[in-house]
């Protein structure tokens, strides 16, 4: 093709959305190896937006290696909208590669709520645990709450330790409080850490309607491993109704790792903690816990701890724990200077 000859094709390209130039067009797309003309007529075609492109659109996407070819063509499916929906559904299921996986994510994703009910239907019907974990990031993309029973179901029903944490974490990343009760009985049946990461996260992204339930499970449970992961969800979460309830773990464990965590959670909760914090000072003789609650109070900076904990300080003997009261005292009297 010479050279005046092109630059004029490529021009009227630019400005062509006339769908009896769906045909011609695909036949050029099809014959020629020239790459710059290839995209002009992929952007050709998606300005057109005619369905008759889909398919040999999706069978293009499927040959190709090209990254460059592959982003038109996916920006080409977009524009064309729901109707090629299925057809990229259907070769979601036989996707060979990742960048051609990544590929019908964006088109889909692109489309948006429309392409939620073919993957859910997917995701139902395949056995497949790689599939399902491509599926689910597509749904958690698209961000739409239907997607969160399907994939409740799918967390509840598979056995694969990979896909659970997948699940979890797109769960969570809609954050529809319909997940929270599932997600905490999975929380108490697993010991695996990847999971309870995921789901840890999962659930402080939902946020303050996770922290009843979680209240619930703190106060219920014996397992000091489960405590300590749910007060790391509460201290995310930040909400003052944990307050109390994990004071009352706090005094009955003699688990210095959980009374690490739960310190912590009271820490994030900061102000609203300190009155119970300055009470449990009070009453307790643990020197581990008096140095924990003195450097959680200092952190917080309140200066009404300051009296508390120089009470403590003249109740306790041992010297490390008296460095430690010292210290708080001095490092709040330092931020209400």
């Amino acid at each position: 093709m010479g050279q005046p000859l092109r630059e004029s094709i490529l021009e009227v390209l630019e400005r062509t959305k006339y769908p009896k130039a769906v045909g011609p067009l695909v036949i050029l797309l099809e014959k020629t190896r020239d790459d710059d003309l290839r995209l002009k007529i992929l952007e050709a075609l998606g300005n057109i937006g005619d369905p008759k492109a889909i398919n040999p659109l999706v069978i293009l996407l499927e040959k190709t290696r090209d990254d460059d070819l592959r982003l038109k063509i996916t920006e080409a499916l977009s524009n064309i909208g729901d109707e090629a929906i299925d057809p990229l559904v259907g070769l979601l299921g036989r996707a060979y590669s990742h960048n051609l996986i990544k590929s019908i994510l964006s088109a889909l994703e692109n489309i948006g709520g429309q392409a939620v009910d073919p993957l859910i239907d997917l995701l139902e019907s395949t056995e497949d645990d790689d599939l399902k974990w491509i599926i689910s990031y597509a749904l958690g993309n698209i961000g739409d709450p239907r997607a969160v029973d399907p994939l409740i179901a799918a967390l509840e029903k598979t056995h694969s330790y990979s896909l659970k944490p997948t699940l979890s974490h797109i769960i969570g990343k809609i954050g529809d409080p319909r997940a929270i009760d599932p997600l905490i009985a999975v929380l108490e049946k697993t010991n695996d850490v990847d999971l309870k990461l995921k789901i840890s996260e999962a659930l402080s992204n939902i946020g303050d309607e996770a922290v009843d339930p979680l209240v619930d499970l703190l106060r219920r449970t014996d397992n000091n491993l489960l405590r300590k992961d749910v007060s790391k969800i509460l201290a995310n979460i930040g909400d003052p109704r944990a307050v109390d309830p994990l004071i009352a773990a706090l005094e009955k464990t003699n688990d210095d790792d959980l009374k690490l965590k739960i310190t912590e959670a009271l820490s994030n909760i900061g102000d609203e903690a300190v009155d119970p914090l300055v009470d449990l000072l009070g009453r307790t003789d643990d020197n581990y816990l008096k140095r924990r609650l003195s450097e959680i109070l200092a952190r917080i900076g309140d200066p009404k701890a300051v009296n508390s904990l120089i009470d403590a300080l003249e109740r306790t003997e041992d010297d490390f724990t008296r460095m430690k009261i010292e210290e708080a005292i001095d490092r709040i009297k330092e931020k209400t200077q």
